[in-house]
């Protein structure tokens, strides 16, 4: 068996302890993977689980790409909990674009679905793909607005991609493909949707793009927690505010108050990351805290002292200038860059 269709075997098998195991060997760059990753799990027996696979992907027509393909996406082969592989369907090239994810509540308001049409107009003229997670709501609205101006979309599904859910949306899938997106996930064929799928899901969303918006939220929506994700990855969160009265603005409006990026019109997710990037790069791009967190992302301030040359009066001065400069944010018991 081939370093392939051991990470396929893997995927399919959806083995956690074995994941982070094979994280690391592949991390590390062990020349010996293969007998490494076989000592870690009993494989006998199970490479029928690969043939039937690809068959299935043959039939069905798409892809497995792994963590080790040129195709992966770079940004998240980044995040620690990356996925081993994925399986594509549609334009694959679309993998390494820069991508922006567009999510929300799955009971828009006007305004909202309004917003998703406005981002994506300004949005056109860059060479970006608009990612989100097919589910009802804000999801589909931004694969709409984004096909309305040919802006090319993924969509990344908590089930397999030969079987998108929910199964209602499956037309929309179609438009996808048709318009020359993608749908992806790290499910197998044949994988049965169970509720922490979407939680999974979320982090991909986030892992694969740079920037992060979420446009409507309630309080408990599903889409805090691609915001939660993001913010851990060192990625750029948006958020855009709403009324105090309307049920699907606290989720935003928290966020905002969380340090989330505000945003009133258009232009402001098209353009307010750029002089933020620039001005890290200017002041902080030799800061150690910055560059840490750059390299490690969300982390606890004692692990963050026990690496950083600094007495702890020093970090503490160095932390608070960060945060007001609004380079970092402090969120529960992390630091995390903004």
């Amino acid at each position: 068996m081939d370093i392939d269709d051991l990470l396929l075997l893997l995927t399919i098998m959806d083995s956690e302890p074995a994941f982070k195991s094979t994280r690391k060997l592949i991390d590390d760059k062990f020349t010996s993977i293969l007998d490494e990753i076989y000592n870690i799990i009993e494989f006998k027996d199970k490479e029928h689980l690969v043939e039937k696979a690809k068959y299935i992907m043959k039939r069905d027509n798409f892809d497995y790409v792994s963590v080790l393909d040129d195709d992966y996406p770079e940004l998240l082969r980044k995040i620690p909990d990356y996925p081993i592989g994925l399986f594509v369907k549609g334009n694959r090239k679309l993998l390494n674009k820069k991508h922006v994810s567009i999510v929300g509540t799955r009971k828009p308001t006007y305004d909202g679905k309004k917003i998703c049409d406005m981002v994506a107009k300004h949005l056109k003229d860059e060479d970006i793909t608009i990612v989100s997670g097919l589910a009802f709501g804000i999801d589909i609205t931004a694969h709409a607005a984004a096909m309305k101006y040919s802006i090319p979309t993924i969509s990344v599904l908590p089930s397999s991609v030969n079987r998108p859910v929910p199964r209602t949306n499956i037309k929309v899938a179609k438009e996808i493909l048709n318009s020359g997106g993608l749908l992806v996930s790290e499910k197998p064929p044949g994988y049965e949707v169970q509720n922490h799928s979407y939680v999974q899901r979320n982090r991909i969303i986030s892992g694969m793009s740079d920037r992060t918006l979420i446009v409507e939220a309630a309080i408990r929506s599903g889409s805090l927690t691609t915001a939660k994700y993001a913010l851990e990855q060192s990625r750029f969160v948006y958020a855009v505010p709403g009324s105090i009265t309307n049920p699907v603005a606290e989720g935003t409006n928290l966020l905002i108050k969380q340090g989330a990026i505000p945003v009133t019109c258009g232009e402001d997710f098209y353009h307010i990351d750029v002089q933020k990037v620039d001005k890290m790069d200017e002041k902080f791009k030799d800061n150690s805290i910055v560059q840490y967190l750059e390299k490690n992302g969300a982390t606890e301030l004692e692990e963050i002292f026990s690496e950083v040359e600094m007495d702890f009066s020093d970090l503490q001065v160095s932390l608070m200038e960060l945060e007001l400069e609004g380079v970092i944010v402090r969120s529960s018991n992390k630091i995390y860059l903004n």
